[in-house]
């Protein structure tokens, strides 16, 4: 399955990016990602973790308002669980913090406004992530430690799924400068597979990464492809 997923990413992408007459840019990104876990059952106790988002991009366009991007990144995904103390209250002093560790692959159609310097623009499509590591941390601050807490799901490396898939949605602009072209973009992604093995012991229902992140990228451009 992943490998027919990767070829079928692949195909699309060189198919677009050999069109003839076909503008090509390259660049780098780097970001801010905001990101949590839908889980059914619901935890009702989670919240939304920061991490960085940073990697390459490569766009082609053989229309004046449509390409293609596709990108390769490092991403961090996660949430935090929180814990309820003996009065059904949230307690600040015992959390189970995830991190998941991806690289990313989006390929994007990317529709854009404008013919001055300033464009707006849509960016939607697939993404594929493969998993690099995945950890998850013990932030214990109480005084009294003797009571041993768990998190609610088997939340670690061995219960991760290798290779998660989704959908990309995305706002921003451009700035076009001498010589090159710096890119704003807010973007929100949404896992559509689980990313915690159905198959480990307590392993929830259903588990699907959620994130929104903002990043500022710096395209140079390449000239054409004959």
């Amino acid at each position: 399955m992943k490998k027919y997923c990767l070829l079928l990413f692949v195909s699309l992408f060189f198919c677009f990016a050999f069109t003839s007459h076909a503008q090509v840019w390259i660049g780098i990104k780097g970001g801010y990602n905001s990101s949590q876990i839908v889980l059914d059952p619901n935890l009702n106790t989670s919240e939304v973790l920061s991490g960085y988002l940073g990697g390459l991009m490569f766009k082609v366009s053989a229309n004046p308002n449509v390409g293609l991007q596709a990108e390769l990144n490092y991403s961090q995904k996660g949430w935090t669980e929180l814990t309820r103390n003996s009065n059904g209250e949230i307690d600040p002093n015992l959390s189970f913090t995830m991190r998941y560790n991806y690289i990313d692959f989006p390929i994007l159609t990317n529709i854009y406004v404008g013919k001055k310097r300033v464009k707006y623009f849509l960016n939607f499509g697939p993404h594929l992530s493969y998993l690099l590591s995945a950890t998850n941390t013990t932030n214990d601050t109480r005084e009294d430690q003797s009571t041993v807490i768990e998190p609610t799901f088997p939340y670690d490396e061995g219960t991760a799924k290798p290779v998660e898939f989704g959908v990309t949605v995305g706002l921003g602009l451009t700035i076009d400068m001498l010589k090159g072209t710096f890119q704003f973009e807010g973007r929100g992604t949404m896992g559509l597979n689980n990313i915690i093995d159905r198959e480990s012991e307590g392993a929830p229902l259903s588990s699907q990464n959620q994130v929104i992140n903002f990043s500022v990228g710096y395209l140079f451009p390449l000239g054409k492809v004959e």
